[in-house]
């Protein structure tokens, strides 16, 4: 039997603390103005824990001067996100709301300034011969400076760009 991976245990741990709140507050006579504060620190907890997750990230940048570990896509929605939660919280003068997703815009910023101030290194995220799956669209795409990749098309059929090219050239 393999040990848990560390994830799991995170896992495990968060499902365990919810399964304590529901049971704090299902089993105490609290009124429900007690309910919506217990309930209201536990997310802010879980929300905090959420957007501090790319702090390892940030102290990775600043130790190797090397943004490329940044997810660029989930940084912004991250940083979106945080946004237009802090416009709800103070448009509905709720910090709970905006607080903390106030704390997940500004470190959501940081790591937009690393970005600027670091770049990648080498151009090492758009050098990689690896795939990129885009869901949206259901097409896999290769990013890579060969000329001659190929590429699965939306309908599943393969096309040789360097054959295209020739075709093309043809005609």
């Amino acid at each position: 039997i393999e040990a848990p991976a560390p994830h799991e245990k995170v896992v495990v741990g968060v499902v365990i603390f919810w399964l304590a709140i529901i049971s704090f507050i299902s089993f105490l006579k609290l009124d429900p103005s007690q309910r919506q504060l217990v309930v209201g620190i536990a997310v802010n907890i879980n929300l905090l824990f959420f957007y501090g997750a790319p702090l390892s990230t940030i102290f990775t940048v600043i130790r190797t001067r090397d943004s490329s570990s940044i997810h660029r896509r989930t940084m912004v929605m991250n940083t979106m996100n945080g946004i237009f939660w802090t416009a709800f919280g103070f448009g509905t003068v709720d910090y709970f709301i905006s607080v903390p997703n106030g704390l997940g815009a500004i470190l959501g910023f940081v790591q937009m300034f690393m970005c600027l101030v670091m770049p990648c290194k080498g151009n090492e995220q758009h050098t990689r011969n690896a795939e990129v799956y885009d869901l949206e669209l259901g097409a896999s795409t290769s990013h890579g400076s060969s000329s001659d990749i190929k590429e699965i098309e939306p309908l599943g059929t393969t096309v040789d760009r360097q054959e295209e090219t020739q075709i093309q050239t043809k005609n």
